[in-house]
């Protein structure tokens, strides 16, 4: 009988998940950021033991990647081509949920060298994954209410990818947005490929159709992670920081409306 009250937890909640889909949405959130705990637990000793950031963002990707999949969450990448392209650079992504983390480190593991992503700082005391992340070093963590030093903070990484041609990985949004149209961008980002002169990589996350929040709902589902063609320096002109953030963002909103179309045929 030890078997059989070993198990009722696990059939009691997959039967729970099954009959309430409001269980199963806090369920599912609960095991990913759980499970993102965990991982940084996991993993912390072997980023301390391997300092190779190129490694460590590889492995901590391959980690989240499968949690999303136990999850029931699968990425689909378009245009990876276009990382390629190009050695220092910007890539600008749109930000709608936690989920778009795992995205983002996916995509940057798959760029030969070193990367960088731009975060804010309160994710650093997330209990053990704002550790790791902090220390495989592609991660920097900027104080968003000091906008001065947020600014210095980015430009400075920026210029860093440029001389180690790697990728910058920033959410120009700000914060997380769910929505038919994306919402005005800083121009931080902006400001430092004009001052760099650095190529822009827009990249477009679909909308989660599977994933309600005002409804509670956690379904399986496909992600489309849109890679597009760079913006490089010559295509800016006289263009200030945010009259590039505008331009680029109406290319990202263009794309936006063609991923919704393809996930949420039916939610006009």
């Amino acid at each position: 009988m030890a078997w059989y009250f070993a198990l009722a937890p696990v059939i009691g909640t997959f039967m729970l998940c099954q009959l309430s889909p409001k269980f199963n949405y806090y369920f599912k959130f609960a095991v990913y950021f759980v499970g993102l705990m965990a991982i940084g637990f996991i993993l912390l000793p072997v980023v301390i033991v391997r300092r190779n950031a190129v490694k460590n963002i590889k492995l901590v990707s391959e980690w989240e990647v499968a949690l999303t999949k136990l999850l029931g969450v699968s990425l689909d990448f378009n245009g990876m081509h276009y990382l390629t392209e190009v050695g220092g650079s910007i890539i600008v992504l749109n930000h709608q949920s936690a989920l778009d983390t795992t995205g983002a480190l996916a995509l940057i593991a798959t760029v030969t060298g070193k990367s960088f992503v731009i975060g804010k700082k309160s994710i650093l005391f997330f209990p053990w994954f704002g550790l790791l992340h902090f220390l495989i070093g592609g991660v920097i963590f900027i104080n968003r209410s000091n906008r001065t030093q947020a600014r210095q903070a980015v430009n400075a990484t920026a210029l860093r990818a440029k001389k180690e041609d790697s990728k910058l990985a920033i959410f120009p949004e700000g914060t997380r947005h769910k929505g038919q149209t994306l919402l005005p961008f800083k121009n931080g980002a902006f400001y430092c490929a004009i001052e760099n002169q650095m190529p822009i990589i827009p990249v477009v996350i679909s909308p989660y159709s599977f994933v309600d929040d005002e409804k509670k709902i956690f379904n399986r589902g496909t992600v489309t992670v849109s890679v597009m063609p760079p913006i490089y320096p010559k295509d800016f002109g006289d263009m200030n920081p945010q009259e590039l953030a505008d331009k680029t963002r109406d290319l990202m909103q263009t794309e936006y409306e063609k991923l919704w179309e393809k996930h949420m045929p039916n939610s006009k």
